[in-house]
C-alpha cells in the first residue's frame, strides 16, 4: 500500500502495488505528520519508507501544472 500527496492540488490518494485507488481526500493543506493505526496493540509490525527508492513507481505520474 502507498500514500501519495499531490501538494498543490491539495489531494490525498492511496495506491496498491504502485496503481491509484483514486482520490481519498481533496482540500489537504496545511501541516501533515504521516501516522499508521493498528487494530491493537502488539498484533504486528510495520516497515515504512518516505524517501526514494520506492518498491512501487507510480504508473500515472502526477504533472504539476498552473491553473
Amino acid at each position: 500500500m502507498g500514500c501519495r500527496l499531490k501538494i498543490l492540488a491539495g489531494e490525498l490518494e492511496f495506491t496498491k502495488n504502485g496503481r491509484s485507488l483514486g482520490i481519498a481526500f481533496s482540500g489537504v493543506f496545511g501541516r501533515l505528520f504521516p501516522v499508521v493505526g493498528m487494530a491493537s496493540f502488539g498484533s504486528g509490525h510495520i516497515r515504512a519508507n518516505f524517501v526514494e527508492p520506492f518498491k512501487y513507481n507510480f504508473v500515472e505520474p502526477f504533472k504539476y501544472t498552473s491553473d
